[in-house]
């Protein structure tokens, strides 16, 4: 109680620092037009349905229910809020239920709200802290075959549609379910039917909001990304070598890396047959598909292993001598001190992130609104807070709201396994777009107008009375 206590306060706190609800992500402004779509019936800057470009259907389902009776920013806020305090709930009970003594139930609160980049992702405007928060309360439930009850399956349905990685999670959860304690296939396959009602259950809402509004039941965002960033056609020694320094990145962001403590804990965890699997298995398609996701927005993929890995700490500290038990709480007193001294550094990193948004996204946004022709056609690769405000028609060239444009990146851009293609010529051209919208750094990496000029398209900024802006605005036309 004390910990979901101060996970509130946290929560509120934050609230209280704001002022206004904004996030450091212009990925959580995608979800904002997704469900100011399914307000209006229609997604009005992009076409079709409003779900395009949306990985977590659930998420969206919550902010919108909620959106019904306060702001959208709001709504969104309060799904974020609450699943933040869920998570150190979820936490807190599975390492009560495993029997870890109320000290390391503390310690590991601790962590879970102190923890590297945790409160940032939490707050990132996306479904990364009900990925954790759903993760922890499915493990906890399931800690136990003799204490699981068929409504507790409602979690495994549930699962996919927060984010697709864990329909691997819920389908050896409950794979252990029906093998553990059977005494025979048929008991196995008894076992495993009586939950078939509960994970329907769970599924079913999400399935019949997707029936309602969306085009298909698996995220367009995944395959869009991986024929965008042209990753998995890499070497393999690239892919790995990009692979390895994302995870020890992240293990740093925690101070003295106890994730790999915590990933040492699930050789000795009751439920090693399930997270040792998943988790291989989860790193080795970032490793083949899109290795350097994991980098991505601190890290943000890599956290929905985070139940996995408290769940190692909760074996660890709860192994069956004391004084193998004795270094494991030292490790963690010292991780949740060091966590705790990096805690304001993560805190400046998230307003930083909104500060960024109410100064640059926002700033591109109103520019574009106010300038440029309502009939006009604009690409975009940051597809979110842009959709907010005007009228234009916008084609994102990454393909997460505009499909069209990842199957464009795989003849072209995954094809070639080169950003250097004439893809964006490509897009352009189909798609009619007179304007550009370029985020400086992506134009440095990714060479974006340069691509387009290699094309064969002229490229001129039209916003330069704004100055050295993260964000600029070209004209961009064919060369005739």
């Amino acid at each position: 109680m004390m910990a979901v206590t101060v996970a509130l306060a946290m929560v509120l706190a934050w609230a209280f620092a704001l002022g206004s609800p904004d996030f450091p992500m212009d990925d959580a402004y995608i979800v904002q037009h997704a469900v100011a779509g399914l307000h209006d019936g229609v997604d009005a800057r992009y076409g079709g349905s409003p779900l395009r470009g949306i990985t977590s259907p659930l998420h969206v389902l919550l902010i919108w229910c909620l959106s019904l009776a306060m702001p959208v920013p709001w709504a969104q806020f309060v799904v974020a809020g609450g699943a933040f305090v869920m998570w150190v709930a979820g936490t807190v009970e599975l390492a009560r239920r495993e029997g870890v003594p109320w000290h390391g139930q503390c310690l590991l609160a601790g962590l879970s709200m102190l923890g590297g980049m945790i409160f940032y992702q939490a707050f990132n405007g996306l479904e990364t802290g009900l990925a954790m928060a759903v993760g922890a309360w499915a493990l906890t439930l399931f800690l136990d075959p003799a204490q699981v009850r068929p409504w507790h399956a409602v979690m495994l349905g549930i699962l996919p549609f927060v984010r697709p990685e864990l329909g691997l999670l819920s389908a050896l959860l409950l794979l252990r379910h029906g093998v553990l304690g059977a005494d025979g296939w048929r008991s196995m396959w008894m076992r495993g039917r009586a939950m078939l009602p509960g994970c329907v259950a769970g599924a079913l809402l999400p399935l019949a909001f997707i029936w309602w509004r969306g085009e298909g039941v698996l995220p367009n965002t995944v395959m869009a990304k991986a024929y965008f960033f042209a990753e998995g056609c890499m070497p393999w020694d690239l892919r790995l070598a990009r692979w390895w320094a994302a995870l020890r990145f992240f293990s740093m962001e925690f101070g003295l890396g106890w994730p790999c403590v915590g990933l040492l804990g699930l050789l000795v965890s009751r439920l090693r047959w399930v997270l040792l699997p998943y988790v291989a298995i989860f790193l080795w398609v970032y490793l083949d598909r899109l290795p350097g996701a994991l980098f991505h927005n601190w890290h943000r993929y890599v956290y929905v292993l985070l139940p996995a890995l408290m769940a190692g700490w909760v074996a660890l500290l709860t192994l069956p001598i004391r004084r193998m038990r004795f270094p494991f709480v030292s490790a963690l007193v010292v991780a949740v001190l060091a966590c705790a001294l990096l805690f304001w550094a993560g805190v400046l990193r998230l307003q930083g992130g909104v500060d960024f948004t109410r100064r640059e996204l926002a700033g591109v946004s109103q520019w574009v609104a106010s300038h440029v022709p309502e009939r006009a056609t604009i690409l975009v690769h940051d597809a979110g807070h842009v959709s907010l405000v005007g009228r234009q028609h916008l084609v994102d060239v990454v393909g997460l709201k505009t499909p069209s444009s990842a199957r464009v990146h795989a003849d072209y851009t995954w094809a070639q396994c080169s950003p250097r293609t004439s893809a964006l010529g490509v897009i352009a051209q189909r798609s009619g777009a007179g304007y550009f919208v370029v985020f400086g750094e992506w134009d440095q990496v990714f060479h974006l107008t340069d691509n387009l000029r290699n094309a064969g398209w002229d490229v001129l900024r039209v916003d330069a009375e704004r100055g050295d802006t993260a964000y600029r605005v070209y004209r961009i036309q064919p060369r005739h």
